[in-house]
């Protein structure tokens, strides 16, 4: 339950350069028709910033959110390799 409370009291900062270099670049993904790599860069950005977050709590929540986030990148990776090789 602590977590939840957690999230729901949270206050995040995001730099305002890096969302203009996000958009800048996931425009310049769409308009080329990169739209894998548009996927990727959406969410190291996003995991980036719920890392700034978790750096500031407490380390088990670190810790998990690491693991599931390093995870759930790498299952993407695969995923998206399997999916291009089989068309």
């Amino acid at each position: 339950m602590d977590i939840f409370l957690l999230v729901k009291n949270a206050t995040i900062t995001i730099p305002v350069m890096e969302v203009c270099v996000l958009i800048a670049a996931l425009s310049v993904f769409l308009v080329f028709k990169l739209t894998r790599i548009g996927l990727i860069t959406a969410y190291m950005f996003t995991y980036r910033w719920g890392l700034l977050f978790f750096l500031k709590e407490d380390n088990t929540y670190l810790m998990f959110y690491l693991i599931f986030g390093f995870a759930i990148g790498i299952i993407t990776v695969i995923t998206m390799i399997w999916s291009s090789s089989t068309e």
